[in-house]
């Protein structure tokens, strides 16, 4: 158990894991031209673009990019004064971060399930609940700290159980993505007649 825990709360962990989501994304991007070609340009370009971003996610973990930016933004608010103040500021971005998060994936997953793509909503719905997470995150609010890495579940932090959760829920959509065929049209062939090669 402690080498399970010792391993799941380590960083290397959640960059491997990041990467193995970008490869998978990529296999989607890569499937979804060969099924639609020039037909439907949507899936390509969304599971490429998800592809791209978690290589961009991979190596700011590893350079713990998040930690850096949140020691600049304490720095500077210390700097004009306004540290101690801080908790209220972040609480109300902390809020509308969540709420614009949420509208944003319901909105974005209703309208790619009205469009026929849904598919894409799984993966656009577990990428926005992700990136929330990183957001609020790096925020560092003390009370959402203070459940994240204080807080554990047989010795795994929360903030891993969370991160490698919604990790492992992109990676999911874009397998899903990879081995499942886009739906067919169906117009393209309906009313033509059958031609006979003799």
């Amino acid at each position: 158990m402690d080498l399970l825990s010792t391993t799941l709360n380590d960083k290397d962990l959640r960059v491997v894991a990041y990467l193995l989501v970008a490869c998978l994304a990529f296999a989607a991007a890569w499937q979804k031209t060969r099924q639609s070609g020039a037909r439907e340009g949507l899936a390509p370009a969304f599971w490429a673009s998800a592809g791209v971003l978690f290589v961009i996610l991979a190596f700011s973990r590893e350079a713990s990019v998040g930690s850096h930016i949140a020691a600049v933004g304490r720095a500077m608010f210390r700097g004009e004064g306004w540290y101690s103040d801080r908790r209220p500021l972040q609480k109300v971005v902390i809020f509308t971060v969540l709420a614009a998060g949420g509208v944003a994936a319901l909105g974005g997953a209703a309208l790619l399930s009205v469009r026929g793509h849904r598919q894409l909503a799984f993966g656009f719905v577990t990428m926005m609940a992700l990136g929330v997470f990183l957001v609020v995150r790096a925020i560092s609010w003390h009370d959402i700290d203070g459940v994240l890495y204080r807080q554990s579940i047989d010795r795994v932090q929360v903030n891993a159980i969370a991160e490698l959760t919604a990790t492992a829920l992109a990676g999911l959509a874009a397998a899903i993505a990879t081995v499942c065929p886009l739906p067919r049209s169906g117009s393209s062939s309906r009313g033509r007649p059958a031609t006979r090669h003799i």
